[in-house]
């Protein structure tokens, strides 16, 4: 296998790129770029902000998934939280970066993935795109042997939305930084 995952879609979404992949083990990602200057420019998902337990409580959590949401359980409310905290997409940010991945750029992205519990690997896409790759025969043998049948396949379509939705929110947080200068 040549490539480890094939963007699915590269668009723009009110000002700002997004780009979604597959990946050789059947899941989705989902990537928004932030241009040099930005706020969250070179910002890594694990890193602290300037912002409390206390400040994020209210807000939706819903997506982020069960280990942000453990960890988060047991920070005082003055503790500071990490990036990943600030927006609630699927399975919480899991990837901050710049390069060639996920395309190359000058822009640092932030990403999520949908290869969560209760994730579905999309093993007809898988078949279609790497089908002829012994190695991949193995991971789809084992995803039919071994998933569940409540796991939900996050499809393109989706993971384009957690990506407007990612951008929706990091324009509220730029707002937000930009009223309290």
């Amino acid at each position: 296998m040549s490539k480890k995952y094939i963007i699915e879609s590269d668009f723009e979404y009110n000002g700002y790129r997004c780009v979604t992949t597959f990946c050789h083990i059947g899941h989705r990602c989902g990537y928004v770029g932030v241009p040099v200057g930005h706020p969250l420019y070179g910002k890594n998902y694990g890193d602290y902000t300037d912002y409390s337990f206390a400040d994020i409580q209210k807000k939706p959590c819903d997506k982020m998934g069960v280990f942000p949401l453990f960890t988060a359980a047991l920070l005082d409310p003055g503790t500071k939280v990490r990036y990943e905290l600030l927006f609630n997409v699927h399975g919480s940010l899991t990837y901050s970066g710049k390069g060639k991945y996920p395309v190359e750029s000058d822009l640092w992205w932030l990403g999520f993935d949908c290869a969560h519990a209760g994730d579905g690997q999309d093993l007809d896409k898988l078949q279609e795109l790497w089908g002829d790759d012994p190695s991949i025969q193995t991971v789809i043998e084992f995803g039919k042997k071994y998933s569940m049948s409540d796991d939900v396949v996050r499809d393109l379509e989706y993971v384009q939305q957690e990506c407007r939705n990612l951008v929706d929110q990091i324009i509220e947080y730029t707002d937000k930084i930009k009223g309290e200068k």
